[in-house]
């Protein structure tokens, strides 16, 4: 991922992740907690369960978030 488009594109508090949670998700997205399970369900960007427990792979989450803030990609 280009680190300029990281740098723009990802709020401060998320910078040090190497992983985001489903609340940060919401967070980020705007979303209700029943959606935002929904749409990880089909996530464009890489989701891994761990245990009962799903986590974003930032990297993945950040390129998807910046090319559909440019209009590259649908949400």
């Amino acid at each position: 991922m280009n680190m300029a488009i990281f740098n723009e594109c990802c709020p401060e508090q998320y910078k040090e992740k190497l992983f985001l949670t489903s609340t940060d998700i919401q967070d980020i997205l705007q979303l209700g907690i029943n959606t935002t399970y929904e749409y990880l369900k089909n996530a464009p960007f890489r989701v891994v369960r761990v245990g009962n427990q799903l986590r974003i792979v930032a990297a993945s989450f950040w390129e998807w978030y910046s090319m559909v803030n440019d209009g590259e990609v649908d949400g």
